[in-house]
């Protein structure tokens, strides 16, 4: 079986018509290997598309196990419902931002609010190169909104990094961890202990990314903070 393309073991699928069980699939087994050109065939009824469901990994069996060349099929299904819901959310998104620039408000508190979501489910859908560019302009829009060292465009600024972190790039998301906790410092509303709790996050991602003297000039700059 690990050599098919696809391998189909014991397959059972199920619907239920009120509180009736129906069997749409009972114990299919399956290969079919690299090249082949199959025809699945049968009444209607006879679980064609179900199989086809399964076999794209657009739902799950109920039991048994597919594998697509030699990777199982398993919580793909999932992922994909997952992923669709992500994409109703950026299409909404994209529709009230478009609706606020339609109104002649680009550079609002709102607008970074829909391009941070807009971001988020962008990455969600992997479209990594829009999320970085709708996570950018957030925080672009944050800082007109409300300056570059104010306490409110903090949620941009972390946004942002994380997205670099998830991405591997760590000295980005170092240089804004460096950028948030510079703020906090100088917010005199933040207390000590928030401080130094930036500036050591700060100087974890650095010690993490490799940056061995970033990330001790950052804890040795929160130790004061902690007294």
């Amino acid at each position: 079986m690990s050599d098919a393309l696809f391998a189909v073991a014991g397959v059972v699928k199920r619907h239920r018509l009120g509180e009736v069980p129906i069997d749409a699939l009972r114990g299919v087994d399956l290969e079919v290997a690299h090249g082949d050109l199959v025809v699945i065939a049968g009444p209607s009824g006879s679980g064609k598309s179900t199989l086809l469901q399964l076999l794209g990994a657009l739902d799950e069996p109920d039991d048994g196990r597919i594998a697509f060349d030699g990777r199982d099929l398993a919580g793909l299904a999932e992922i994909h419902r997952l992923k669709g819901e992500a994409q109703q959310a950026r299409v909404l998104f994209a529709q009230a931002l478009e609706a606020w620039e339609a109104s002649g408000v680009e550079e609002d508190p709102n607008v970074a609010m829909l391009l941070t979501g807009l971001g988020a489910t962008s990455a969600a859908t992997g479209q990594i190169a829009k999320a970085e560019a709708h996570l950018k302009r957030a925080l672009a829009v944050s800082k007109k909104s409300f300056g570059d060292d104010d306490a409110r465009i903090l949620p941009a600024l972390d946004n942002l990094a994380a997205h670099y972190q998830s991405m591997g790039r760590a000295a980005d998301a170092v240089d804004l961890a460096v950028q948030s906790a510079d703020i906090v410092e100088k917010d005199v509303a933040a207390k000590s202990a928030d401080k130094a709790a930036r500036v050591e996050a700060a100087g974890a991602l650095a010690a993490a990314a490799g940056d061995a003297d970033r990330a001790w000039t950052l804890l040795e700059r929160a130790m004061p903070l902690r007294v």
